[in-house]
């Protein structure tokens, strides 16, 4: 046994905090990875705060300048993200594989309208009926996403997210640097 002041028990206690955050990090993979994931969701806190926004006169979706340049956010700052499985104005995120409890959907304001703020062209943004009966709001045909692993505005954890069906990108305000999502 160490004494509690020999270099052995520094180097036990930081062998113990890296395999504890180990496995901690290896869960989160292992939950996210079987789409079994049961977090906070802010689903429900985006669309309301959407919601806000538009009856407020705030701009639903707005430019923002970040380290991958000026993509767009929500009315409360959080980065929007495109899925390469959608199709033009289609979505395929689903509750099957918790696809939409990691990436809440983007919804319009009261009576179904987005609007947009500066750096953000109005002519691009639309609003869709999904599969699911729910509106969506959609840049250039490309329905719209936050990831709720995004905790604060600004962050882009989502930017390169692969998952089984396709991969997960910010959205640039400016149309013409998104690939045009498939049909």
């Amino acid at each position: 046994m160490c004494p509690a002041l020999h270099p052995c028990s520094s180097r036990r206690r930081l062998r113990h905090a890296a395999t504890t955050a180990t496995l901690a990090a290896s869960m989160l993979l292992m939950l996210l990875g079987t789409g079994s994931f049961v977090g906070p969701s802010r689903g429900a806190a985006a669309a309301a705060s959407t919601n806000d926004a538009a009856s407020s006169g705030q701009p639903t979706v707005r430019a923002s300048h970040t380290k991958l340049g000026v993509i767009l956010v929500d009315a409360k700052g959080m980065v929007l993200y495109r899925y390469t499985a959608d199709k033009r104005n289609i979505s395929n995120c689903y509750t099957g594989g918790g696809c939409v409890s990691l990436w809440p959907i983007l919804t319009p304001g009261p009576g179904g309208r987005v609007a947009a703020g500066p750096g953000v062209a109005q002519s691009a943004l639309a609003v869709i009926t999904r599969k699911d009966g729910k509106k969506q709001v959609t840049y250039d045909g490309w329905p719209l996403y936050t990831y709720i692993v995004d905790q604060k505005p600004g962050q882009t954890a989502g930017q390169g997210f692969k998952d089984a069906q396709g991969i997960w990108f910010v959205v640039y305000a400016t149309p013409a640097k998104n690939p045009a999502p498939g049909s």
